[in-house]
């Protein structure tokens, strides 16, 4: 992934290896590097008096782990991106692996592991872990970023056992921009990504979150601790049109593995959603997911759904839930148990669109919490739920299957490990092409495989007959800086 740096012709690279750096040197080449960076515990000398601008980038040492040197509050640019990134060039041991960031289970307080209320910041190839403990039902965030605008967070891996692995809360009136989250691997958490508006006032806009895997929370389900998936996007209060998110891709993300209550006690069901949205946002796309996860049922006795929805879109009032787009999404839940509430629940969201998609559900495809969603298309997906739909939008004429029983089994591969098409599956060549719908991410899907620009489309997710479905967490994730 290339980053685009645009900054003072005076950038200055940094370098930062804990287990043999001194924060008394310079800084400035691997034979002279920090122990800290500025704004970590523990920086001093050096280190603490460099003043880092717009255009700069830090380099941690691969294979090094910091440790004790938290609370971190992270510079940022005042018009441009401060880069903390790695050199796979540079590493302790015999091959490159990711700087580890460990909070020795801290539990961190209100201002997290990393804390930062500046913008301008890309956090890239990195590993955060243990703000929590394992099987320890978590009431902390870990990551955390207020008021800010312009974050990059990519490519990095987060096993943070916290209860939200990253943050942002808006807590002033203000209009924000650009946030994006690309190419990182999520597990052992229970939310990975909040957004959370507590002003009138706050705005936000241009979230990207695309190209991630999220995976195996079940050791932080349970015993109180409660899942929100990828994504939970939240109002405060939620009817005050003042505050809204204008502007949301959510793409190519890919979810699978244990989401099942790993910890004793809690309720029926451990998650909300993987994406759940509580306000309003505007403007949204959700394409070109791969939702799935094993096992699909809880066995404790306490409660059969994982998930009350996979997409769970609730505007609790707001006049900005509106114009949504959901297309060529795979959703699986094994038809024969009751693995969510449903699949797709919109309550209060007005005048969306959704196409393309298959869904598999042991309970309802669809619920329209509040009654039939106003002003929506549903046309051309594929439903396999034994209970239908609950005062859900009817299925359009070109829907697989267009009545009751919805029981069109999609064929595919190996579900939950594998959701591509096979041969017979009814979804080739049944969904609409959306070429023309003006957004560019819809021209491949997932896995890069080319959809035709003339002619029908597959239903899902994944293409047919082009790279398999086969779900595996990413390993050596690197970027390349320009």
């Amino acid at each position: 992934m290339a980053i685009s740096i645009a900054g003072s012709a005076f950038a200055t690279t940094y370098y930062v290896d804990f287990s043999s750096g001194s924060d008394s040197n310079n800084g400035t080449s691997k034979s002279t590097p920090w122990k800290h960076v500025k704004g970590m515990t523990g920086c001093s000398s050096t280190c603490s008096s460099a003043a880092l601008v717009g255009g700069d980038t830090v380099i941690f040492k691969g294979g090094v782990t910091w440790i004790n040197s938290y609370l971190w509050t992270i510079v940022g640019g005042s018009s441009s991106m401060i880069t903390y990134t790695t050199d796979h060039t540079w590493f302790n041991g015999s091959s490159f692996t990711q700087p580890v960031f460990d909070d020795g289970h801290a539990e961190p307080g209100p201002t997290g592991m990393l804390y930062s209320n500046g913008a301008f910041i890309t956090i890239n190839d990195l590993a955060f872990t243990n703000c929590g403990t394992s099987g320890v039902p978590s009431p902390t965030k870990c990551l955390i970023f207020e008021n800010t605008h312009d974050i990059a967070i990519t490519n990095s891996t987060f096993t943070t056992r916290s209860w939200i692995n990253v943050y942002f809360v808006f807590s002033a009136a203000g209009s924000r921009k650009n946030f994006t989250f690309s190419g990182n691997d999520v597990s052992h958490t229970t939310g990975a990504v909040w957004f959370a508006s507590a002003a009138a006032g706050a705005t936000e806009s241009n979230l990207i979150i695309t190209g991630n895997t999220y995976h195996d929370y079940s050791d932080m389900l349970g015993g109180g601790a409660h899942g929100d998936g990828a994504l939970h996007y939240f109002n405060a209060p939620a009817s005050d049109n003042s505050q809204y998110l204008d502007g949301l891709t959510f793409a190519n993300n890919r979810f699978y593995g244990n989401f099942t209550r790993g910890i004793a006690g809690g309720t029926a069901e451990d998650m909300t959603g993987m994406i759940y949205f509580e306000g309003g946002l505007k403007n949204g796309a959700i394409l070109n997911n791969l939702f799935t996860f094993s096992p699909v049922q809880n066995t404790d006795g306490l409660g059969t759904n994982i998930f009350e929805a996979i997409i769970d879109l609730r505007a609790e009032g707001s006049s900005n839930g509106t114009n949504l787009k959901i297309y060529n999404n795979s959703i699986y839940g094994d038809t024969t148990k009751q693995s969510m509430s449903a699949a797709i629940l919109i309550n209060g969201y007005t005048n969306g669109d959704l196409r393309n998609n298959i869904v598999t559900s042991g309970s309802y495809c669809g619920y329209g919490e509040a009654g039939v969603p106003s002003g929506w298309t549903n046309d051309n997906n594929e439903w396999s739920c034994p209970n239908g739909f609950m005062t859900f939008m009817p299925p359009g004429s070109h829907s697989i299957p267009v009545n009751a029983p919805y029981n069109s089994n999609p064929l595919w591969n190996a579900p939950a490990s594998d959701l591509q098409l096979t041969a017979n599956s009814p979804a080739i060549g049944s969904a609409v092409n959306l070429w023309g719908s003006g957004i560019t991410m819809l021209s491949t899907d997932p896995m890069g495989v080319a959809r035709p620009q003339s002619g029908a489309w597959d239903i899902g997710a994944l293409a047919f007959g082009g790279v398999s479905g086969k779900i595996d967490p990413p390993t050596n994730l690197a970027a390349t800086i320009e």
